[in-house]
């Protein structure tokens, strides 16, 4: 349940607020109420809630005062301003300090409901990324440091780029979750594990090109690619011509080159 803490200085005001919709059925279950500003301040601190609620104008510490120093010292916290006509000056004052969620008085059901339960859905995102960042922190300290999985990862691709590989595999082999796993190549790297994996066979096949007792289909078996058709597609689309247009060019190319430096 999502903690909310209600905040004003009339009691009828608090009274609708916790009446007007079944606060645990979505999602929610009010924590506390305060009848200023400054207690609001104090139980809010202490309780640290998901949601606020708070009135604009209120004796001792205004809502505005409120929002200001509890957004720097509950940066994950919602608010929802309260207002009547005569403080729209105020609620402009509040949404121009990033404040999104504003409630005219009397507080109508319909609205309240749309706004929490958008805040809902935030929330839950919000707890779901905090989530799989701790995880793979988790992981990661589990591990080591990050700079030697990344390290890890590339001698592997370097040294088996033959086999059939894929992160799930290799996941395995260095006891990682390869969803994280390929998350931290990809922040590390800037390219994605398949990316990098392919980078590495179209490197070798390269060179092996140069080599004219080896025919196509060879190479495209030595670097990994056990169906032929898949390593001249992925060739053809990063070099812009087929395996066998790259080596004419080239070879010939080397031929006339070294041709040149013996007439020299």
């Amino acid at each position: 349940m999502h903690k909310v803490v209600i905040i004003d200085d009339e009691p009828m005001v608090r009274k609708r607020l916790r009446t007007i919709i079944n606060w645990q059925q979505e999602g929610f279950q009010i924590a506390a109420e305060a009848g200023d500003g400054e207690e609001g301040l104090r139980i809010s601190r202490l309780i640290t809630p998901d949601l606020i609620i708070t009135d604009i104008r209120m004796p001792v510490f205004n809502g505005l005062q409120l929002i200001r120093t509890l957004r720097q010292e509950l940066p994950g916290c919602y608010f929802i301003i309260l207002s009547g006509y005569a403080d729209f000056q105020y609620a402009q004052e509040a949404m121009k300090s990033g404040i999104k969620d504003y409630l005219l008085k009397p507080v109508d059901s319909e609205e309240l409901t749309a706004i929490i339960t958008r805040i809902k859905i935030e929330l839950e995102t919000n707890k779901k990324q905090e989530k799989a960042v701790n995880t793979l922190n988790d992981i990661t300290e589990c591990t080591g440091k990050p700079q030697n999985i990344i390290e890890k990862v590339k001698k592997y691709i370097e040294t088996h780029y033959a086999d059939e590989i894929t992160l799930r595999s290799l996941s395995k082999e260095i006891y990682m979750n390869p969803v994280y796993l390929g998350q931290l190549f990809k922040n590390k790297t800037g390219f994605t594990f398949n990316d990098y994996l392919t980078d590495v066979r179209l490197n070798k096949a390269i060179e092996l090109l140069t080599n004219n007792e080896l025919t196509v289909d060879e190479i495209a078996c030595m670097v990994g690619y056990a169906a032929p058709g898949s390593f001249y597609k992925i060739f053809k689309k990063i070099y812009g011509c087929t395996p066998s247009d790259y080596r004419h060019k080239n070879v010939n190319r080397n031929k006339i080159c070294e041709e040149g430096m013996l007439i020299t």
